[in-house]
């Protein structure tokens, strides 16, 4: 009996004879064969009692012209999700059908799921706070009226919503709220917090550990200083948010990424920091602090049910120590920290929806010089 799935889902180039237009308006082959499968899944999980954790994502491939995932699909393995099914990842990595934008969207099947829930992960090109309750009114979307009634969610303990849609090195763009394309350059993240911290000030979740939605924050332009992208880990039940600065440094080493992260998972502890180096695509697992993971036979699961497993994640992830003793390599931050003697560079701590960009610091007395620090006193005039 089945009791874990996992589905990756790799796009599949169109085939030379496919005619550009019909790819274009209906998907090529391989999305087609994606859609056929996708039903049979969602027909043959009604059966699966066994079944405690469902796993669907889309590999961190290119896009493919003509190859996209079906919502309706994904409503209808959500809805046809057995009950013995407690753990649920979805993970569409900006890879969604947007040929119609007012097809009907998935917040609705994911709340009426969420009061068996203990494990959600949700990565997809819309949200609304229909996911976390009835009442919400879309024209004022991140006000929480008297209408709005949390969902029961007695049994979650991790929900992460993330709400980055792509890979940074695709270029960053954030979910939408559903049935509102043009919402997009503001993105659901407001509405979606506010709805959910009335969730958990109901007391509808009182075994919540962690409750976070992934935000990204791009480069603020600033003359003079250092401007870094981040990745924002925004703690609903905390009330607060945690920006993990990034940057490529790439030139070092093919696709290698530089993100500081706290020590600790907790917010109280962001003091305590250290610098991991990973592909692209490994960031926003780092961010979300591996609360799913997956291991050497690609099945995913939350990290505290593999954790039960014996089983290790396998994320490509090196410590800066580690890189140093690979490499030998530096980077200009690092080099910079080690002329100064002291950090530059923070994790932030802020209020829950703070969005002030992330700038590297110049200590008192020092002065940069295009992007390396030299002391005020051996500057010659």
């Amino acid at each position: 009996m089945i009791r874990t799935f996992t589905l990756h889902i790799e796009p599949v180039p169109s085939e030379r004879e496919e005619k550009k237009y019909d790819v274009l308006l209906n998907g090529n082959a391989g999305c087609l064969d994606l859609q056929h499968g996708l039903d049979e899944l969602a027909r043959r999980l009604i059966s699966m009692n066994r079944l405690t954790s469902l796993s669907i994502t889309r590999t961190f491939d290119f896009e493919v012209a003509g190859f996209w995932i079906n919502r309706e699909n994904i409503i209808k393995i959500v809805d046809n999700l057995p009950k013995t099914c407690v753990s649920l990842e979805i993970d569409t990595r900006d890879n969604e059908d947007n040929r119609n934008f007012t097809h009907p969207h998935l917040c609705p099947s994911i709340r009426r799921i969420l009061p068996r829930l203990q494990y959600l992960r949700l990565r997809l090109n819309n949200f609304c706070p229909d996911l976390c309750g009835l009442g919400y009114n879309p024209a004022s979307p991140t006000i929480v009226t008297e209408a709005f009634r949390p969902v029961e969610a007695p049994h979650l303990k991790q929900c992460i919503i993330n709400i980055s849609r792509k890979e940074i090195r695709f270029g960053m763009s954030s979910s939408s709220i559903c049935g509102d394309f043009y919402s997009r350059h503001y993105g659901p993240c407001e509405a979606l917090a506010m709805h959910l911290r009335a969730m958990v000030r109901s007391g509808n979740a009182t075994k919540l550990e962690r409750l976070w939605i992934l935000d990204f924050l791009p480069k603020e332009e600033s003359e003079g200083a250092i401007s870094y992208q981040a990745y924002v880990r925004r703690d609903i039940c905390a009330e607060r948010s945690l920006a993990f600065p990034i940057r490529n440094i790439n030139r070092y080493r093919k696709d290698s990424w530089l993100i500081r992260v706290p020590v600790a998972a907790d917010i109280e502890d962001a003091e305590y920091v250290e610098d991991l180096l990973s592909p692209s695509w490994a960031l926003q697992d780092l961010a979300e602090g591996e609360s799913w993971q997956e291991n050497l036979t690609g099945v995913r699961l939350p990290a505290p049910v593999m954790g039960r497993t014996g089983l290790s994640s396998i994320l490509p992830v090196l410590t800066r120590e580690q890189f140093g003793t690979e490499t030998n390599l530096s980077c200009r931050l690092w080099d910079n920290e080690n002329i100064v003697g002291t950090r530059l560079l923070d994790v932030r701590n802020g209020d829950l929806m703070e969005r002030t960009g992330i700038v590297e610091s110049t200590p008192n007395g020092w002065i940069r010089l295009k992007r390396s620090l030299i002391r005020e006193d051996n500057v010659t005039s």
